[in-house]
């Protein structure tokens, strides 16, 4: 059976790249701004209200973290769990330092693109190793 092999050098080097640009959107494209939304469902009242491409936005720019997780061959409760609490610290931080707003519902959607990407890329894709 035919296994293709990607290399280490150019998964970090792709790490490296998304996660700048992560930084950038997560804690540099908002300064100045604060606030929360405890609203679980705020994404779902998003999409209703023709703001669909920030909630979609959001699921999309997880999806790599996701994918990493899954090179790294991590349990799934784990990972859910892991990314969680970083969301979590995520959110405060734009709160806290008024890099933007601290909303239930980033976290949620964030976390889907987390596990569509895990799961993705560990169960149905990623059927290659690194060397």
């Amino acid at each position: 059976m035919y296994t293709k092999q990607y290399s280490k050098v150019f998964f970090v080097i792709s790490a490296i790249f998304y996660i700048v640009i992560m930084l950038y959107l997560l804690f540099f494209k908002s300064i100045g701004v604060q606030g929360f939304s405890f609203n679980p469902f705020g994404f779902i009242l998003d999409i209703f209200n023709g703001q669909s491409f920030e909630v979609f936005a959001n699921i999309l720019f997880f999806i790599p973290l996701g994918m990493i997780y899954s090179f790294y061959k991590m349990n799934p409760k784990k990972v859910a769990v892991f990314s969680l609490i970083i969301l979590i610290l995520i959110e405060t931080i734009q709160y806290v330092f008024k890099l933007g707003f601290f909303d239930i519902s980033d976290i949620e959607t964030n976390l889907m693109g987390i596990c569509i990407g895990y799961i993705l890329f560990k169960y149905v894709f990623f059927k290659h190793r690194i060397k």
